[in-house]
């Protein structure tokens, strides 16, 4: 048999040697991609440092070598070039200029509006100026206060630009408010209730006329008392009624005492003095099915509840006996009494403003709002025969009494919402708004300047049911079981 003959080295080397090679796609792949994967493992270079080798990696370029028989003090021609564009680029910012035309959001950095073009350092300026104008109080802290300045006497943070409105403490009791602008001045403090927060809506909250005490109520039924002092707020008490959800509730007879009313027909009273509650039966001759909602007069000694078909049912505070009956139009909505306690306001759904005389129990004018909208709110001021009304639109009119007739001062229109709320400071001329229809829907307005601070309201406010000022706070309840504080005298 004939075998194949069989090849020696150096045959076999000649043979590889003639043979072609031809890689494939693949294995060159294989091969480039295992040089990569090695070069994370490996670095057989010896003159390159890991410096270098990591700047490779990340931006795929080398960067200028530097001589290798010179020490790092020494830099070549390349890196002295850059060095010196680097320093011409940062010595560019003070010669650079931007345009306030092509972005729109620069343009309020305009002082009037031919200008068009700011160099840096003016713009950054003006950057800063603009903050400070729009954050001044949270750069309030670190401002030193006059020397001129009492230690007892109020002060309000300042404006940046325009001239500041200050409190003044001419009497012991008496404030006057100095020329202002459309800022004021506000701080954020503690929720009043948070020791103790409501598991439903507020729908009463008031303070004592102390300025200290504040009630709060819900439908969770259960009455507390907070002292509030705008850090902790430490809870004084709290009633449960198991049968009231509470939807009103007024200090009454010289704020010794709590009155609360709901969708029931028997009211429950809290005397301060003793801690004892109990219920009241008023209304057994009577056809109503709730009094849900009344007014107290300013002394505290006379009860008005909205009944059905606009009738106002008086009480006195203290025997609660009825002493009278009062008819509006049907479809009343809210009364309030006057400052004296001699004669009464009532608004309803048409748009008439009952004007009633306490004396004689009897309706002395009646006065039909502007617009005929449906009235929801009415609250008097107590000084200069002053009141407001709120209505379904949004509107907020301001109506001062003249005699036996009724001048309009200011309409508010800003909000488009129901108003569910109206609130007058007790001491400076001050009146707060609200709607309960969608979020941050309050404002604050200046009676004497008639114009509404435009730095309110703070974001993230709920949806308010009930609000109340005293002398230093503001106190709003929301749908959410919580009553935010504010400071606006700082």
């Amino acid at each position: 048999m004939n075998y194949p003959k069989k090849l020696g080295k150096e045959d076999r080397k000649h043979s590889l040697r003639m043979r072609p090679t031809k890689e494939t796609e693949e294995e060159k792949s294989f091969e480039l991609v295992h040089n990569v994967n090695a070069m994370f493992f490996e670095d057989r270079r010896a003159s390159q440092d890991d410096e270098q080798l990591l700047e490779e990696i990340v931006f795929g370029e080398e960067t200028p070598k530097k001589r290798r028989d010179e020490s790092w003090q020494y830099e070549t021609r390349e890196d002295s070039v850059a060095c010196k564009d680097w320093e011409y680029d940062n010595n560019e910012e003070e010669r650079g200029t931007i345009s306030l035309w092509e972005n729109k959001k620069l343009r309020k950095l305009r002082k009037h509006k031919e200008e068009n073009v700011l160099s840096t350092k003016e713009y950054e300026q003006r950057l800063r100026q603009l903050f400070v104008e729009k954050n001044h109080f949270a750069v309030e802290w670190s401002q030193q206060p006059d020397n001129d300045s009492s230690l007892g006497q109020p002060q309000v943070a300042r404006k940046a630009t325009d001239e500041p409105f200050t409190v003044k403490d001419d009497k012991k009791d008496s404030f006057s408010w100095q020329k202002q602008s459309d800022w004021i001045s506000f701080r954020r403090l503690a929720d009043a209730n948070q020791q103790d927060p409501c598991h439903s809506t507020v729908f009463a909250t008031e303070f004592h006329p102390g300025g200290r005490l504040l009630l709060v109520g819900g439908l969770d039924k259960v009455l507390r008392l907070f002292s509030v002092d705008g850090q902790v707020n430490p809870k004084v008490e709290s009633v449960y009624y198991a049968n009231l959800p509470i939807r009103c509730a007024h200090f009454i007879l010289d704020a010794s005492r709590i009155l609360c009313a709901g969708r029931r027909r028997f009211l429950y009273e809290l005397d301060l003095v003793s801690g004892q509650s109990y219920p009241l039966l008023l209304f057994q001759d009577r056809y109503e099915s709730t009094f849900e909602k009344f007014q107290v007069s300013w002394n505290g000694d006379r009860l008005g509840f909205v009944g059905d078909n606009g009738k106002i049912v008086l009480f006195d505070s203290k025997t609660k006996e009825e002493t009278g009956c009062l008819y509006s139009s049907p479809g009343l909505h809210d009364l309030s009494f006057s400052p004296q306690g001699l004669e009464l306001l009532s608004c309803g759904d048409n748009g008439m403003i009952h004007r009633f005389d306490l004396r004689m129990n009897r309706c002395i004018e009646k006065w039909t709002d502007q617009g005929a909208s449906s009235l929801l709110c009415i609250r008097t001021w107590h000084t200069k025969n002053t009141f407001a009304v709120g209505n379904a639109d949004g509107f907020v009119h301001l109506y001062r009494v003249a005699g036996a007739s009724f001048t309009l001062c200011k309409a508010f229109s800003n909000l488009t919402t129901a108003i569910q709320d109206v609130c007058f400071h007790p001491e400076y001329p001050l009146l707060a708004f609200a709607s309960n229809i969608g979020k941050n829907q309050v404002r604050l307005a200046n009676i004497s300047r008639q114009t509404v601070y435009r730095n309110w309201p703070p974001p993230h406010l709920q949806r308010i049911q009930t609000m109340t000022m005293s002398e230093q706070y503001l106190a709003m309840g929301n749908d959410h079981g919580r009553v935010v504080l504010y400071n606006l005298v700082a």
